[in-house]
């Protein structure tokens, strides 16, 4: 009897620790629908929730204090509070995340607090704000001050002035999709997924941000420009160089001659068909920024393209004659026909030793409209 009693007590116990240590289950988060709201309201959120995009609407901005909310749907939400534009955003009060799954999201003010993009679109509109008669524009875009804050991209679309996380040990992760920034990304640790590729500017990697002297810790910086634009975008999507040819391996010109080089990539839809040009000798031949060629003296020079993806090089052996050579040099000269006070604008000829310069890449004009005495100045480089 004694020993039933004991198996009784024991097998009591064990089904209690059981019961005990069972997970407890997470409250299912609160459904808001877009459609059940005011237009023009502020959305203040204090428990976990979903809000589901059902409807074309607008809302003046959204607030989450110290909770999850995700965000999914099919249509779109516009946040505008229809005056100031400076409080339409998405506010996150606390260590909450903000996860965005579908929908179309366009906000005129910035996105703040912790975020895990996994699809759907989001643009957030730069403003133009004034101060002392003066206007500019202010960046707008996701944002987080908190130390540990992040920025999570897995897949859709961002459009944003900046993606600035500044608070330490703040983190940037792009997984996938697409991000498009006028401005900078700015975090402590910014990691870019091998399914990723920066493509503006090409194969840029995160480096020291000059904002590191503003928030007194270390930061990083995607892009070779503090100012410049950023583009990640899936590397399934890019059609990289594999070679590159010019238009003419070899050419003969006089000298004052020009001629136009063009580059031909492998394969003929690359992404990126951007080239630097650079001459062997600038005294033989110059090369202009778009492959324009200039004969300058006797000789020979070789004119080499450089493919930014890659590093590809082709070249072309240019040979430069002067026919005149040994003559008398009349250095520059330049002539002016049909110019009157009606026209204000000759017509020039500009040469240098007999040779015809070519306006606009061996020089340029610059007209002088003053009634009182009308005139030209005539620019040519070094």
């Amino acid at each position: 009897m004694k020993k039933s009693i004991i198996s009784i007590i024991a097998l009591s116990l064990m089904l209690s620790l059981i019961a005990f240590n069972q997970p407890a289950f997470a409250a299912e988060p609160k459904t808001i629908n877009l459609s059940d709201l005011e237009e023009g309201q502020v959305l203040e959120i204090y428990e976990d929730s979903m809000l589901n995009i059902d409807t074309d609407k607008r809302l003046s901005q959204i607030n989450v204090y110290y909770c999850d909310l995700t965000i999914k749907g099919s249509e779109t939400l516009t946040l505008d509070d229809n005056e100031y534009n400076e409080n339409s955003g998405i506010f996150s009060f606390g260590s909450g995340k903000i996860t965005i799954n579908s929908g179309s999201i366009t906000s005129n003010d910035s996105l703040i607090g912790n975020y895990i993009i996994n699809g759907g679109t989001i643009k957030i509109n730069e403003q133009t704000v004034g101060m002392n008669d003066k206007s500019f524009s202010s960046p707008r875009g996701f944002r987080q001050s908190d130390d540990n804050g992040y920025f999570i991209m897995n897949d859709g679309m961002v459009c944003a002035s900046e993606i600035l996380y500044s608070g330490k040990d703040s983190n940037v992760t792009i997984n996938g999709g697409h991000i498009e920034c006028t401005d900078n990304i700015v975090a402590s640790n910014i990691n870019i997924g091998e399914n990723e590729y920066v493509t503006s500017p090409w194969n840029a990697v995160p480096s020291e941000s000059f904002s590191s002297a503003i928030y007194h810790h270390p930061l990083l910086s995607l892009g070779e420009d503090p100012y410049g634009s950023i583009k990640v975008i899936p590397k399934s999507e890019i059609n990289f160089v594999e070679g590159i040819s010019i238009s003419e391996s070899a050419c003969t010109l006089s000298k004052g001659e020009h001629k136009q080089l063009s580059v031909s990539f492998s394969p003929e839809d690359v992404t990126n068909k951007n080239v630097t040009w650079s001459s062997s000798d600038n005294n033989v031949a110059n090369v202009s920024d778009d492959g324009v060629v200039t004969g300058f003296g006797s000789g020979t020079a070789v004119i080499t393209a450089k493919s930014e993806d890659g590093n590809f090089e082709a070249t072309c052996e240019i040979t430069v004659s002067d026919p005149d050579e040994g003559k008398i040099k009349e250095g520059l000269k330049i002539e002016f026909s049909d110019y009157s006070n009606d026209t204000k604008k000759p017509t020039i000829k500009v040469s240098y030793n007999g040779y015809i310069l070519k306006e606009g890449n061996d020089y340029t004009i610059n007209y002088d409209n003053d009634n009182d005495a009308p005139g030209v100045t005539i620019v040519i480089p070094d």
